[in-house]
């Protein structure tokens, strides 16, 4: 969800991350995340996003901070 901003914008991400692992000990989990995202748009079609979340799959699992950049397209 767009929070503020056009050409600079701020986002609030919510996300549901899946993990499934394969093997002998085969097993899959949710994990409840949230966090920022900063989008710069550079041209009409092209943007440069940066994204950080905060991961938490329970006491097990614990908490890890995911962090993404790279660049999109717009079509």
């Amino acid at each position: 969800f767009r929070i503020a901003g056009d050409a600079l914008s701020v986002h609030a991400i919510a996300a549901l991350p899946l993990s499934i692992t394969g093997g002998e000990e085969s097993e899959f989990f949710v994990a409840g995340a949230g966090g920022l995202g900063i989008r710069y748009t550079l041209a009409k079609h092209l943007g440069l996003r940066l994204e950080a979340l905060v991961s938490y799959a329970g006491e097990e699992r614990g908490l890890t901070i995911p962090a993404f950049a790279g660049a999109e397209a717009f079509f």
